[in-house]
């Protein structure tokens, strides 16, 4: 029962995203705040905390889609497919993006894009 340490806490996967975008929000700004320099261990905790982001909106985007489709038998198929695309579609873009598309959105340069 790895999750039972969470279990009925108030904590769900949309507050772990959450504490994630707050966390990198701090780091982000202490690397700034480090200067030109950048010191090392300031940047691979931001990559660090970027890569537990990454990871907690895959996982909360991927239980939205489970859970739509745990109700699909309730909409009509043309329904459930427009509800379930732009979930579907945000998954995608997320998954392509990777983490440095989470480092970009707050601000850290990562290089050209790929």
């Amino acid at each position: 029962m790895a999750q039972g340490g969470w279990l009925f806490s108030g904590h769900t996967l949309a507050t772990r995203v959450e504490d994630a975008e707050a966390l990198l929000r701090r780091a982000v700004d202490s690397l700034r705040a480090a200067g030109p320099g950048r010191d090392r261990e300031k940047k691979a905790a931001v990559d660090r905390l970027a890569a537990r982001l990454f990871a907690a909106r895959l996982k909360l985007l991927k239980a939205r889609i489970v859970a739509a489709a745990e109700v699909r038998s309730k909409w009509t198929p043309g329904d459930w497919a427009k509800r379930t695309a732009s979930v579907e579609r945000k998954y995608a873009t997320l998954r392509e993006g990777g983490v440095a598309m989470n480092l970009r959105e707050f601000g850290v340069d990562v290089g050209p894009a790929a």
